[in-house]
């Protein structure tokens, strides 16, 4: 595993192989607001409001890619959107550190994936607002 991905597993993501993307929250048992977006472009760059953004490429030999929970191992919908082939995966969080300090039954951390065709695999920090 490279260096740079290996750091970013204490930022923001858990696993990335070939078929799986995981994301590490702050809080266990309690709600975290998650929003994925599939796209077939690079999206625009946008760090405003957001504590860490992380970004890694990641191949898909099947055409297959998922973000799973750890809980209930049930997928999301397909993340590869232009089938087999390479992927970058960008990560944005939000009050992590927020969301440990207190329990709440309402959603206080805030993850956005976004999936996108890239064929690089370099693991790049945008942001870290720490």
């Amino acid at each position: 595993m490279p260096r740079a991905l290996d750091e970013a597993f204490g930022a923001s993501l858990s696993d990335v192989s070939a078929h799986r993307v995981s994301v590490n929250t702050a809080v266990e048992n309690y709600p975290i607001c998650l929003t994925v977006k599939v796209l077939r472009h690079a999206p625009r760059l946008r760090l405003d409001g957001w504590d860490t953004v992380v970004e890694t490429g990641i191949g898909t030999p099947s055409g297959r890619l998922g973000l799973t929970s750890w809980e209930t191992g049930d997928p999301l919908p397909n993340l590869a959107a232009s089938g087999p082939g390479d992927y970058r995966v960008r990560i944005h969080v939000r009050n992590q550190e927020e969301a440990a300090k207190y329990a709440s039954d309402l959603p206080v951390e805030e993850h956005l994936v976004i999936v996108y065709p890239g064929t690089s695999r370099r693991t790049v920090f945008l942001s870290a607002g720490r």
